[in-house]
């Protein structure tokens, strides 16, 4: 041993050390506390008391720190856990019938997304979920939700292309944009509990249930688009294998409801405030169960109180768009007579009353709002050597469809109210090669499988009267019965008369339908453009629904004649012989209807400035003139516009516009408006 060892310890060489292994936290450190609950069964009466409960709370902030380098591990150890949970499941045998209550809540949440690099942190989003819970019941109905009452979405500092950068990990202070915020909203009015901001329901697998009950504003300045924009391309990238061969999700029916929703957009000239009080929709999708593929897709949109307005100033607003309602119903349809790159889309939107206003300043702000979607708005990019949609050329026709044997017969006695407008109750409608008999109005209503266009309508004579005995006048009877052919049209929602004929005691009668094919039967050059030109002027109607309707009453007999009548719809079966043609490249590929009540225009006329002293501050105005008021209206009543489209080597397109057109101008003397245009119909087709 040497005489002095702490001198041999301080001469001697630096060992290296050996590598530091860098490691960043994921969760940071919390506090937990669970209860269990065991389950109760009697054993005298065989039954179970009660089931399974558990509650885990956390007693302190749970905080998540997330590194996007990493999310592909994050995904793979789920993945991992799923895995050994469900193999857990599957082996030994289950305990049967117990229905369980897992509840889990917090008081707060933080989620901190990040990416690192040898010397520095990159911040992207920090997301805190305040007062969250969740709630799994499994039983005869296994119920999931998830709640949460307010939400901090939270965004970093833009700078030189990307977000500014932290030199440690990055906490709440690296983060000062705010991109959503929130109002209380009414209370419950039974317990007077406030709103969650979100919550879903997961209703055994089939059914999920979205409501954001609370107010609140999306705020979309040019730093906000650009971070979520950076944070999408960097998202991308981690996508993981198992997304690309997802099967579509099962869920028979999707219901979305919000309250007051705010959009806030920044432009160069103004900022834009679109609102709306209310948004409700409801999706519903029918599934082949046999190749696990969507066959239709339904979906209810109600929008409440949209309106637009624009702040040009501190003290100056602008309105864009009043308030108006907008109910809208759209279907895609994937028929299996169809190819499957083709697509079948029908809409349908009414509303109630649009008033726009227009003005210099209302042209600017549009211009400027154009500019900015087209600025942060970037359209995919298209391979243009993708394999186009073929078009189906099979064509079949079909004779006498009603009284082969294909279809069966259902008679309703309640009255069913006549649908002017509107489409269609569900109950109403007839499921395919099905024949329903309506009392009022008298028809007959029938369904095909496939859109189809009828070919030939032969009416035969029967019987419309009863005769009271051998002294009854036979020319007292009546001679016919007016009706009418009409199908069923997806743009308007309604049925549409197509042609009108007479039933009759005496006389046979063949409708007139307009022609499908070349009456020569030969195929000329050009036949196949020449039949689409013919089918629009024509005005051939493709509906998988259609019905006769008898327009026909014992109180319009006169007195004098008998009131005994045997002619009922049921008995339209017997006397007509329809014939019917189906062509799936003749069907529409888009059908679109819009329907408004009332549309008006209004004109403006502004000042070019809002000072008020001109010429130099020589003079002033007195304030008796306004500074923005309209002077004109350009009032549309009853708009109705419809659109069809058929895809396919040559796109092919009818539109059909009706609507009254008034025009008035205020009259500045007596400071009312007058009329320089009288309400005139129109009608473009």
């Amino acid at each position: 041993m040497a005489e002095n060892p702490a001198l041999e310890w301080n001469a001697r060489q630096e060992q290296p050390s050996e590598p530091r292994v860098g490691l960043t936290p994921i969760l940071a450190r919390c506090s937990f506390r669970a209860i269990y609950a065991p389950p109760i069964v009697s054993l005298e009466q065989q039954c179970v008391v009660a089931g399974q409960a558990m509650e885990i709370s956390a007693s302190s902030d749970i905080q998540l720190l997330i590194d996007a380098n990493q999310i592909d591990h994050y995904v793979e150890w789920i993945g991992i856990l799923q895995s050994a949970t469900a193999d857990l499941s599957s082996d030994g045998e289950q305990p049967s019938g117990f229905p369980s209550h897992s509840f889990f809540t917090s008081n707060r949440i933080d989620i901190i997304v990040y990416t690192s690099s040898p010397e520095e942190y990159l911040p992207f989003v920090s997301i805190g979920l305040i007062q969250p819970h969740a709630l799994i019941k499994t039983g005869e109905q296994e119920t999931r939700e998830i709640a949460v009452y307010d939400v901090r979405l939270q965004l970093p500092c833009w700078a030189s292309g990307s977000p500014v950068k932290c030199c440690s990990l990055p906490d709440e202070t690296a983060f000062p944009i705010s991109l959503v915020e929130t109002r209380p909203g009414q209370p419950a009015a039974v317990t007077g509990v406030p709103p969650s901001l979100f919550r879903l329901e997961m209703i055994s697998a089939r059914e999920l249930v979205v409501d954001l009950g609370r107010p609140f504003k999306l705020i979309l300045h040019a730093d906000n688009i650009a971070s979520l924009q950076f944070l999408a391309r960097q998202l991308e990238t981690f996508q993981t294998s198992s997304q690309e061969d997802a099967r579509p999700s099962l869920y028979r029916q999707i219901s979305l409801k919000t309250s007051q929703v705010v959009l806030e957009i920044p432009v160069p000239s103004a900022v834009i405030t679109a609102g709306l009080n209310e948004m409700v929709l409801d999706v519903t999708c029918q599934f082949d169960t046999n190749e696990g593929k969507r066959e239709t897709l339904e979906a209810n949109f109600i929008l409440n109180a949209f309106s637009i307005k624009a702040e040009v100033d501190q003290d100056l607003n602008l309105q864009l768009c009043d308030p108006f309602s907008l109910d809208c119903r759209v279907q895609l349809l994937w028929p299996h007579w169809l190819a499957n790159e083709r697509v079948l889309l029908h809409a349908f939107c009414r509303a109630d009353n649009l008033r726009l206003h227009v003005g210099p300043r209302q042209v600017l702000v549009a211009q400027s709002l154009t500019q900015w979607i087209l600025d942060n708005y970037t359209p995919s990019q298209t391979d243009d050597s993708a394999p186009k949609a073929t078009v189906d050329k099979d064509e079949q026709h079909y004779q006498d469809d009603l009284r082969t044997g294909a279809f069966d017969f259902q008679v309703r006695d309640t009255t069913t109210r006549q649908s002017t407008s509107g489409w269609m109750q569900t109950e109403e409608k007839p499921r395919p090669y099905q024949v329903v008999f309506n009392v009022q109005p008298a028809s007959m209503c029938w369904a095909y499988p496939q859109p189809r266009a009828l070919t030939r309508v032969d009416v035969y004579p029967i019987p419309l009267m009863k005769a009271d005995g051998a002294n009854q006048d036979p020319g007292a009877g009546v001679e016919q019965v007016d009706c009418t052919l009409e199908y069923w049209d997806h743009c308007s929602q309604q049925f549409r008369i197509l042609r009108r004929f007479a039933l009759s005691e005496i006389r046979f009668t063949r409708v007139p339908l307009p022609s499908i094919s070349n009456p020569s039967g030969r195929a000329v050059p050009g036949e196949e453009k020449r039949a689409e030109r013919e089918l629009l002027e024509n005005q051939v109607a493709f509906s998988d629904m259609w019905r006769i309707v008898m327009h026909f009453t014992e109180e319009s007999l006169p007195e004098n004649r008998p009131k005994k009548i045997i002619a009922a719809p049921p008995s339209l079966v017997a006397c007509t012989r329809i014939d019917s043609y189906f062509n799936a490249s003749m069907v529409p590929d888009l059908q679109l209807g819009l329907t408004f009540n009332y549309i008006s225009l209004a004109l403006h006329n502004q000042l070019a400035s809002s000072s008020t002293t001109w010429g130099d501050g020589q003079f002033q105005l007195d304030g008796s003139m306004p500074t923005d008021f309209p002077f004109a209206a350009l009032n549309f009543h009853s708009i109705s516009a419809n659109l069809r489209s058929r895809l396919g080597e040559t796109m092919t397109a009818s539109l059909d516009l009706s609507t009254q057109v008034q025009a008035n101008l205020i009259n500045f003397q007596y400071l009312v408006d007058e009329s320089v245009l009288e309400p005139t119909g129109t009608r473009y087709s």
